[in-house]
């Protein structure tokens, strides 16, 4: 049997400690800054036990924590610290009931392959997170990195496979993955917010089918992300591409076709972002948007260049089907709109329809501006590509 060591109150000032035996606390016990303590074996917070680190421990083992282990006393304001948690073992379970709360965490351990399973509540990092070696598996128990909290090193060698929050304002890039480290990056706040990003390497498409979709042609069939805020304030999103496992689909289309697709979470459809920036030599893609509170998928994927044409005009006074709208003409800016009635009369007639600024409302401006009386209109939209080549799309439209 595996002898114990018993802490029920004390205050390790030593420069070095090194503990071979399981460290069990049942009272107190403070690490004082200043101090190094080094458990060769498991560490357990009992029920009702307070474990306070202002100094560095290492721990080989697993932990187990029932009571308050944090790196500030309990009911005193948080301050700059200097406490640390390395783990360096060749990976283990921290678990128990209660949350962990440390201030700077080092993941070194002695194998590229090692994990560390997190299974308590929340493991709170206030301080610098550095990723060296070994891996974070926590699922739905959320790493969360606090209003201050930075990382560092992170690689295809040390992330976290789970759930990771982020809290405050601050530019932070997201230390996900799966089998390869795979980022999301997050924009600098006006105010507070509370972002969780997971990370899946797997098909989105038995749970967010690819055949419901806007503004999207393909997406990628070998992972995706699900990002959500308590803040609806926009916020930028880069999403990067990787050949190790971003599907041929994606690698294979032309840079500048790449998008974000979110997953419509009330239409329960994709929509593909419609303004992205490419910076092609980080392999990175960036946009913005007012994330939803609950977790909301998104993918890579190419555009669509179909047209789609909503062709039903409605004037009930609640500002919806006003215009005709074309879904896809913003890629085909070089175009030519003309409307009929059904005695083959042009009524109106545009060059540049944009949706915005260039639209028709049911209104004539042949002849003379007027309302246009309910009926069935016909339309035909003569448009080139970006080489030139035109195309012809003919249909119905109705005003009611």
């Amino acid at each position: 049997m595996m002898r114990k060591t018993l802490f029920y109150a004390l205050f390790l000032t030593l420069a070095l400690t090194q503990v071979k035996a399981q460290m069990v606390n049942k009272g107190v016990l403070l690490i004082k800054d200043g101090t190094v303590v080094s458990a060769e074996n498991d560490l357990e917070n009992g029920t009702g036990g307070d474990f306070i680190n202002q100094g560095k421990i290492f721990i080989k083992g697993a932990i187990v924590n029932d009571g308050y282990f944090h790196f500030m006393e309990s009911g005193k304001p948080l301050v700059a610290s200097n406490a640390s948690l390395s783990l360096n073992g060749d990976g283990a379970t921290i678990s128990g009931t209660k949350e962990i709360f440390t201030n700077d965490i080092v993941l070194e351990a002695k194998r590229k392959s090692a994990v560390f399973r997190v299974e308590v509540p929340n493991f709170h990092i206030h301080g610098e997170a550095s990723f060296d070696k070994g891996f974070i598996n926590n699922g739905k128990n959320p790493i969360v990195f606090e209003k201050h909290a930075t990382v560092k090193s992170i690689s295809d060698d040390s992330f976290i496979r789970g759930l990771v929050t982020k809290k405050g304002t601050q530019k932070f890039d997201f230390p996900v993955g799966g089998d390869f480290y795979r980022p999301v990056s997050l924009g600098t706040a006006t105010t507070d917010r509370s972002v969780s990003v997971r990370y899946y390497n797997t098909d989105s498409d038995f749970d967010y089918p690819h055949k419901d979709k806007k503004g999207v042609d393909v997406l990628d069939d070998q992972e995706y992300w699900t990002i959500s805020s308590d803040d609806p304030q926009k916020e930028s999103i880069t999403l990067f591409w990787n050949d190790n496992t971003t599907s041929t689909d994606i690698l294979s289309a032309k840079k500048e076709d790449l998008i974000h697709a979110f997953w419509d979470l009330k239409n329960r459809r994709w929509v593909g972002a419609e303004k992205i920036t490419l910076d092609e030599p980080n392999q990175s893609l960036k946009a913005d948007y007012s994330l939803e509170t609950t977790m909301q998928p998104f993918a890579l994927a190419v555009k669509s260049y179909d047209l789609i044409f909503y062709n039903v005009l409605s004037r009930d006074g609640d500002n919806l089907n006003r215009i005709l709208y074309i879904e896809g003409i913003e890629n085909y800016p070089d175009n030519n709109l003309r409307i009929f009635d059904t005695n083959g009369i042009k009524q109106f007639e545009i060059a540049g329809y944009d949706n915005e600024n260039k639209v028709f409302e049911g209104e004539s401006n042949v002849g003379g501006k007027h309302i246009l009386p309910a009926n069935v209109y016909y339309y035909v939209l003569v448009y080139k590509d970006e080489d030139g080549k035109e195309y012809i799309k003919k249909g119905i439209l109705y005003i009611q």
